[in-house]
């Protein structure tokens, strides 16, 4: 997540332009040489950039979840066991395996949908973080939290609990400023 607007337009771009380069060099090869073999090299270099860059995003995305669900075991908002296996999808796999064979398609699914919450927590945290504090940001963060802790609970995780925000001290964000 890029913070300045023209470092994001400016990586747009530099993508459009390696994109277009690419698909430049496969027209030219295929009209000018007549063989396959420049013109397969430029396919596959265009897939293991689109690979690395999958791979280089997985880690980022996994650096940020680690980073900022370390609290929410603090705020008994996750199980620990469910914040070790956030950051790695092979875990995550594992467990809901795990949960379909405890309980079936219905415990598996809430499983699944736990982690989308928690992801998505990881990620509302980090706007905020880096963005400062957005009032809208912010109750998204304590709404995600409650549902992260019905989750927890309908997998007898967690006892259901309204965790208190850290920012603030409330309870649910009734009446919550931010």
């Amino acid at each position: 997540m890029t913070r300045s607007r023209r470092q994001r337009y400016g990586m747009l771009l530099a993508g459009w332009t390696i994109a277009v380069a690419l698909h430049g060099f496969h027209n030219s090869t295929m009209g000018l040489w007549d063989s396959l073999l420049p013109a397969i090299a430029a396919d596959w270099t265009g897939l293991l950039a689109l690979v690395v860059l999958l791979f280089v995003t997985r880690r980022r995305e996994a650096t940020w979840i680690r980073e900022e669900l370390e609290e929410e075991v603090a705020l008994g908002v996750l199980a620990p066991e469910d914040y070790a296996a956030l950051p790695s999808l092979r875990e995550r796999f594992r467990l809901y395996r795990q949960h379909y064979r405890q309980g079936g398609r219905r415990r598996a699914s809430v499983w699944h949908h736990l982690t989308q919450l928690a992801s998505d927590l990881a990620f509302k945290k980090r706007h905020l973080r880096l963005r400062g504090e957005d009032a809208a940001t912010h109750a998204r963060v304590a709404r995600l939290r409650t549902e992260i802790s019905r989750a927890q609970a309908s997998l007898g995780r967690l006892q259901i609990t309204d965790p208190v925000c850290p920012n603030c001290g409330h309870t649910g964000h009734a009446g919550c400023q931010f």
